[in-house]
C-alpha cells in the first residue's frame, strides 16, 4: 500500500463535539466579581495653542466613597438613653422620682439587675403591643444619683464625666449593687480628685461605707497634709468621727 505523501494529511473539518461531551452547564463555576470601592475623579482640560485635540487632562482632585460604618453597640445604647418611648421599666427613687429605663440594657450592663428585673415577652397571637412600664422601687438611691448611674450604664458619659457632687453617692450605689465596673471607675476618679478640700469628707464617707481602700488612701493623704488641714479646715477636722481620727493616727 503506497504511503501517503507528507503534507497530504486530511484537512477536513474536525468532528463536532457532541452535547454529551460538553460539561454540564449546571456545574460550571461562576467567578465572583469583587466590587471595588467607588472612586470619583474630577478632571480639567487644558488646551495647547488653542487646539483642543492637543489638550491634556489633569486630575484636579479625587474622592473615594467608602461604605457607611455601622454604629457600635455603645452608640446604640447611648441613643436609647433618650428613647423613652421604648422603655419597659420605671424606677422609683427614694425622693419620689420616676426614671424610665430599658430592662434589657440594665440586665446586660449591671449584674445587680440580672435576676431583679422582669423580662418582656410578646403577648399571645399576632399582637405584640408592649405593656405599660413595670414599676420597681429603688429606695437606696435618689434621682440625681440614679441618672448618673444610668448615663454611665448607657455609655452617655465616661467615668471622668461623673460630677464631683455625685461621685460619693454614685460610689455608694455601686457598692450597694456590687457593680465592679462602676466601683473601679469611681475609685479611679476619687484618687484623681483627692485634695485637702475633700479628703476629710472622703475619709468620713469611707468609714460609713466600710471601704478600706478609700479610707486608707484618704487617711494617709490627710496625715501628709495635716498642716494645711489645721490651717484651712480646722473646724471640719474637729467634727470627723473617732474612727476617722484613728485612721489618720495609724498612718503617722
Amino acid at each position: 500500500m503506497p504511503k501517503r505523501a507528507p503534507g497530504n494529511e486530511s484537512t477536513g473539518p474536525s468532528p463536532k463535539r457532541s452535547k454529551s461531551d460538553a460539561p454540564p452547564s449546571g456545574k460550571r463555576k461562576k467567578g465572583r466579581l469583587a466590587s471595588p470601592p467607588l472612586s470619583i475623579s474630577v478632571v480639567k482640560w487644558e488646551c495647547v495653542d488653542g487646539d483642543e485635540q492637543l489638550g491634556t487632562a489633569h486630575i484636579a482632585s479625587s474622592y473615594q466613597i467608602a461604605e457607611p460604618t455601622l454604629p457600635s453597640w455603645k452608640q446604640i445604647f447611648a441613643h436609647h438613653r433618650k428613647d423613652t418611648a421604648s422603655c419597659d421599666l420605671a424606677i422609683t427613687t427614694k425622693d419620689g422620682a420616676e426614671i424610665l429605663a430599658h430592662s434589657l440594657i440594665l440586665r446586660i450592663r449591671i449584674p445587680f439587675f440580672e435576676s431583679y428585673l422582669p423580662v418582656f415577652k410578646p403577648l399571645s397571637g399576632e399582637t405584640t403591643t408592649r405593656p405599660s412600664p413595670i414599676i420597681i422601687t429603688a429606695g437606696w438611691v435618689d434621682r440625681p444619683t440614679l441618672n448618673q448611674i444610668l448615663d454611665f450604664a448607657y455609655f452617655v458619659i465616661p467615668s471622668e464625666g461623673l460630677s464631683d457632687d455625685q461621685l460619693q453617692p454614685v460610689f455608694a450605689a455601686a457598692l450597694h449593687m456590687q457593680w465592679a465596673e462602676l466601683e473601679a471607675a469611681c475609685e479611679e476618679q476619687f484618687q484623681q480628685r483627692l485634695q485637702t478640700g475633700n479628703c476629710l469628707s472622703w475619709l468620713e464617707w469611707a468609714v460609713q461605707n466600710k471601704n478600706e481602700t478609700v479610707k486608707n488612701r484618704a487617711a494617709n493623704f490627710a496625715a501628709t497634709n495635716m498642716d494645711a488641714l489645721q490651717d484651712l479646715h480646722e473646724m471640719e477636722l474637729k467634727q470627723i468621727s473617732l474612727e476617722a481620727h484613728l485612721a489618720i493616727i495609724k498612718t503617722i
